[in-house]
Order: structure tokens, then sequence, then C-alpha cells
């Protein structure tokens, strides 16, 4: 039987299940904020579970900062800070469940949510969201996560680092079937997306998920020309989904021109670049909203 306890800076073992909890921890001035855990400072291992938090703040581990052995993460809602000074600078660094996850850890089915920009031309904000561990090792498994980049309504910049499964994925680690959505910007802001479905740096015994990135405008809002897919694959049969982009409803309405190892996309005013791709794209590739 479970038994469900409230956060601790220690560990949660054997059965042990972490409380529902919401919490906001942002920072304000200089400095380095703390990590933020949803279930325990340290480690999740045996059969522990980590709760169904809501967490807010720049360093952010939904769960805990390692997990171990079957330790299974929650279903969490992660929140990266906003900025709306006219100059500062926020850096936001979101886990899904831990720094490290390894040996059978499995991660839960969560939503990161990355930092806004309504600040001045020299404000910035930079989201690194990673939908479950930064390393994922031995056999360990992603979750079904929904990634959200930051936007940008101010005269700054908002960067998005987007990562499905880890930064780090290797052994036989397993990727969850992400969806990462691309931040967009108003006219005369700046948003850059970079995105991984799986990780930045794997093997080939990893296993990725079937991932769909989406590229979606809402008005003057729109994911401009600055997005780079990562590790598109035919294969795992990723999409690539494009909804309300102006003018582009079909296959058709695209342009696609390889350069170089890499492939461009360009839907009317937008432009997705896929790097280290070079195979033929067809209409089974995306989708149209």
């Amino acid at each position: 039987m479970s038994k469900r306890v409230p956060f601790t800076l220690g560990d949660l073992t054997d059965h042990q299940r972490g409380t529902d909890d919401v919490t906001a921890d942002i920072p304000v001035g200089p400095g380095t904020p703390n990590v933020l855990c949803g279930d325990a400072g340290g480690s999740m291992f045996d059969h522990a579970r980590g709760g169904n938090d809501t967490l807010t703040g720049n360093r952010i581990s939904g769960d805990a900062l390692f997990m171990f052995d079957h330790a299974r993460g929650g279903k969490d809602t992660l929140i990266g800070a906003s900025n709306s000074s006219s100059n500062g600078v926020v850096f936001n660094e979101v886990w899904g469940e831990a720094a490290n996850m390894r040996n059978s850890a499995q991660g839960g089915n969560d939503t990161l949510i990355g930092g806004n920009n309504t600040g001045g031309g020299g404000a910035l904000v930079s989201n690194g969201l990673v939908g479950d561990g930064a390393n994922m090792f031995d056999s360990a498994q992603g979750g079904d996560d929904t990634l959200i980049g930051g936007n940008n309504t101010g005269g700054g910049q908002v960067l998005n680092g987007l990562f499905g499964d880890a930064f780090v994925f290797v052994d036989s680690a397993k990727g969850g079937n992400d969806t990462l959505y691309a931040g967009t910007a108003a006219p005369g802001s700046l948003v850059s997306n970079l995105m991984w479905g799986d990780g930045e740096f794997d093997s080939a015994q990893a296993q990725g998920g079937r991932d769909r990135f989406v590229f979606k405008d809402d008005g003057p809002m729109t994911v401009g020309i600055s997005n780079r897919i990562e590790d598109f694959s035919q294969s795992q049969k990723d999409k690539i989904v494009f909804s309300g982009v102006e003018d582009v409803q079909s296959f058709n309405d695209l342009t696609i021109t390889r350069i170089g190892t890499g492939t461009i996309i360009t839907a009317g005013a937008d432009q997705v670049t896929l790097d280290n791709f070079t195979n033929t794209l067809t209409e089974h590739d995306f989708v149209f909203v």
C-alpha cells in the first residue's frame, strides 16, 4: 500500500507517494534560485511515486533530483517565470521529473510551460524545458509530455530550448510520445525555438517516441523564421503541425528546400529548418489545422 507523504528534503522510497502540491518560488533580483522540487529534494527509488504537482519558478524539477529503480513521476504542471522588466534577464530550467533518471524509472505525463516576455527592448527570457530528465540512462522511460515555448509581446527576446525527453538520452532509454509547441512573438519582437523530440545527445540503443512539433500562429503572434528541429524522424513517425498559419492549409502550400545537410520548410511567412535531415518530405509528415 502506498503511503502519501508531503514534500521532503530527503528521499521517497519503498511505496511512498508524494502529495499533490501547488508551489511558487519566483526570485526577484540577483542571485541563483534554489531548485524547486515537487516531491523529494533528494532521490526517489524503489517503487516511490510522485504526486501531481503545479510548480512555478526558475529552476524546477517536477518530482526529485534523482530517480532510480522503479520510481514513477507524477502528472505535473511546471511553469517558468516570466519577465516584465525593461532590460532584465530570466533563465528558466525546467525538468519534468528529475536531473537524472536511471534503472527503470518512469516519467509521468507532464506539461511544461516556458516563461513569457512582456518587457522592454533589453529584456530576455531563456527557457530550457526538458520533458523528463536532464539525463536518462539504463532503461529509464519518458512520459508523454507537452512542452510549450514562451511567447514574446515585449521588445526583447525569448529563447526556447525544448527537449521532449532529455539532454542526454542513452543506453536503452525509451522516449515518450511528446508534443512540442513553438513560442510566438508579436511584430517587432523576437522568438527563437530550438526543438528536440527526444534528446540532444543520444545513443543507437535509445528509442525515441512519436513526437509532434507544433507551429501555431495566433493572428499577429507568429512563430516567425527562427525555428529549428534537430531530430525529426520519419521512422519514428514524427509529425510537423502547422496551425493558423496564413495561406497554409495543405502540403501544396509549403516550399521545401534542401540546403547542405538540412532542409528548410517555408510556410507562409514562417520558416522551419530540419537540421541533419535530407530525406524527401511528403504530406504524411505534416498535419494542417
